[in-house]
């Protein structure tokens, strides 16, 4: 890949997140505040996926099935992630108390925290 092109991917990822992942200077590029803001959610997801898997392989549950405890604004609760086989990432169900307190609709996108039980 080019640096052209990587530069222009690169570009359409901050428009679509509607803010600058760079700093662009002559001495090249640095994570502007919300990169630096990204990344550390990005690696915390990575942490978290990390412990779901281990868990999930340390689990007797044929399923896949891992216990979490979820927060979604002021709201939290207890449920289960299950594997997707056709994304091969897990799914989140969101309660139905939690979608109306928290004044969800279908496609809307949310900060979850999630917390692996037990972990």
């Amino acid at each position: 890949m080019t640096g052209t092109t990587l530069m222009r991917k690169i570009d359409r990822l901050e428009e679509e997140l509607g803010f600058k992942l760079f700093i662009r200077d002559q001495s090249g590029l640095s994570l502007s505040d919300e990169g630096q803001a990204l990344l550390f959610d990005v690696e915390q997801m990575e942490r978290l996926s990390f412990n779901i898997f281990r868990r999930a392989s340390l689990s007797t549950d044929t399923r896949g099935s891992v216990r979490v405890a979820v927060t979604v604004g002021t709201t939290s609760w207890r449920t289960s992630v299950f594997p997707d086989s056709k994304t091969g990432a897990y799914l989140l169900p969101v309660k139905n108390a939690a979608r109306v307190a928290e004044h969800l609709a279908v496609g809307d996108k949310v900060r979850a925290q999630l917390q692996v039980a037990g972990l």
